[in-house]
């Protein structure tokens, strides 16, 4: 079984599902690890459990899927996100109960690290989160909703207001002297100008790797939870997402250890390495009511993405390769950030000045997919012109 307070559990390939490719499909392999991640073999785990689930009739699962996925609670009106399971489920696996908490340095600094494991400075009081609000909350995506619920008469379900120091603060994934030693420079963000220095960029950059690395973690743990809780969610969709979100998993680690390797030979020998690169763009106004730190594929490379207020709004763009990743201006990349971003927030300001159909329309844009309705994408295509008047709030370039 995979323990998920340690890093190399987490990362041992072996303790996995394996799949395998028949014509179009992805397959689970049969006599390989289970998909609850239990650490037992699938045939001799769950396999009899999930037969007898698609062996009901079609009806019954109808219902059984509605009860599991809670429809009933979106079907109310909400002025924000429902309790759901899902959404409690990863409260706990971040926030308080911490049942997900490793440090992602354990393999370039293994001799080094500590147990205490310390909450990422996503936002923190004193340093990014005065920088976007004097309020004690900020607002982000619900990624769990369901699908059919994202239109304008559900729409505050999509948003999840969270507050800063015990939710919206805790991805704990460095040790206590981890976090000192490789964010040492962005510490003071907030506090003090963005200098533009390399280790300041290679800090900057591990930060958003290592929020999308945890985040893989946790998705890929919530799916290994649905799966155990309710076979029935195992359709080919389900499949071909879980192996998806596994393989971006490990890719993510290994992009992640390329970075935090970086960050050891030049803190110890100021050694650059020419193929990381950093692009700093300007955002024309005093201030964005927004925080963001990804890592996004962009021109098929992995890009590091930052948006800070320190003191001016700066978008902070590197990357690791050849190549150019910059022929856009400030609005084309705050769109793209808004399109793919999970793990942003929002002011309370923000939020509160759109109107119901901006929110519909930015959090639709955010899930642009084929898995979007007929009816959703022509909300998209009839409300594009809404897009400018978004980023201009979003940016203070227009009155809320």
């Amino acid at each position: 079984m995979i323990n998920f307070r340690d890093y190399f559990s987490i990362f041992n390939r072996k303790q996995y599902p394996n799949f395998k490719s028949f014509s179009e499909d992805i397959l689970l392999d049969e006599t390989g690890p289970c998909l609850c991640l239990s650490g037992k073999i699938f045939n001799d785990c769950c396999r009899k459990k999930r037969e007898e689930a698609f062996s009901l009739p079609g009806i019954e699962r109808k219902k059984r899927l509605s009860e599991f996925y809670q429809l009933s609670l979106y079907e109310k009106d909400h002025h924000i996100a429902p309790k759901s399971n899902s959404v409690i489920f990863e409260k706990d696996s971040r926030g308080k109960k911490k049942r997900i908490k490793y440090c992602t340095a354990k393999k370039i600094y293994s001799k080094d690290c500590e147990d205490l494991i310390k909450n990422a400075h996503t936002l923190s009081r004193g340093n990014n989160f005065k920088s976007l609000t004097d309020e004690n909350s900020v607002y982000t995506f619900n990624e769990r909703v369901p699908i059919i619920f994202w239109n304008i008469d559900k729409i505050d379900s999509c948003y999840i207001n969270q507050k800063v120091e015990n939710q919206a603060s805790a991805y704990p994934m460095y040790c206590d002297k981890h976090d000192t030693l490789i964010f040492k420079e962005i510490e003071q963000a907030g506090k003090s100008p963005f200098k533009n220095t390399y280790i300041e960029n290679i800090e900057y950059a591990i930060k958003s790797c290592s929020f999308e690395l945890y985040y893989k973690v946790l998705n890929l743990k919530y799916l290994a939870n649905m799966f155990e809780q309710e076979p029935l969610v195992s359709d080919n969709s389900f499949i071909d997402y879980y192996f998806l979100t596994q393989k971006s998993m490990f890719e993510t680690n290994k992009v992640s250890n390329k970075l935090l390797d970086l960050h050891k030979r030049y803190s110890r020998k100021e050694y650059k390495f020419k193929k990381f690169k950093t692009v700093v763009i300007d955002i024309p106004s005093k201030k964005i009511e927004c925080i963001l730190s990804e890592m996004m594929k962009v021109d098929g490379k992995n890009v590091f993405i930052n948006m800070i207020n320190c003191p001016l709004p700066k978008i902070i763009i590197s990357w690791y390769d050849n190549g150019q990743v910059c022929n856009r201006d400030w609005e084309e990349w705050v769109n793209l950030i808004l399109m793919n971003s999970t793990n942003i927030f929002f002011s309370n300001q923000f939020i509160s000045g759109l109107d119901q159909y901006e929110k519909t329309y930015l959090f639709l844009n955010h899930r642009r997919t084929p898995e979007l309705s007929q009816e959703q994408q022509n909300f998209l295509k009839i409300n594009d012109k809404l897009l400018k008047g978004i980023i201009n709030k979003l940016c203070n370039l227009a009155p809320f």
